[in-house]
């Protein structure tokens, strides 16, 4: 039997993002927030050696716009674990801040349910964005994960 590890992999912190927005939309409480993405290493299998749900923040550029600091790019992360391949990422939903660090891992499988790509879709049809959705990280998911 594999010995499987699971590490949480804190991208980014922000000191007060605003809660409501987070949540419900409403609100003005602010709450200090942790960024996290997770590894899943020593799976084997379909999913390979080394798993990720989720993927984190594309760039530094997003990562200041929403205020996050102390940003660290997913392959960073897992280099200091001793990580170099990636064989598979789980997208658990489709917010930037969960898939937008995808092309950094172009060789990996990606899985998502269907049911969240056609609610993707929906969302951020004739849009760019909305929700915390970006259309061109729904293109960059339905490229890699063909029908």
């Amino acid at each position: 039997m594999n010995r499987m590890e699971v590490y949480a992999c804190l991208w980014g912190r922000s000191a007060g993002m605003r809660h409501g927005a987070l949540v419900s939309g409403r609100g003005d409480e602010r709450r200090a927030m942790a960024w996290w993405f997770w590894l899943i290493r020593g799976l084997g299998g379909d999913l390979g050696r080394n798993a990720l749900i989720d993927c984190g923040c594309p760039d530094e550029g997003l990562a200041a716009a929403w205020g996050i600091e102390g940003f660290r790019t997913a392959p960073d992360l897992l280099s200091g674990l001793g990580i170099g391949d990636v064989e598979a990422v789980v997208l658990s939903h489709g917010h930037w801040d969960h898939v937008g660090g995808l092309s950094r891992f172009p060789d990996a499988r990606v899985l998502v349910r269907d049911a969240e790509l056609r609610w993707w879709e929906r969302e951020t049809r004739g849009v760019e964005q909305r929700s915390g959705l970006r259309r061109a990280d729904l293109e960059e998911v339905r490229r890699r994960c063909p029908k």
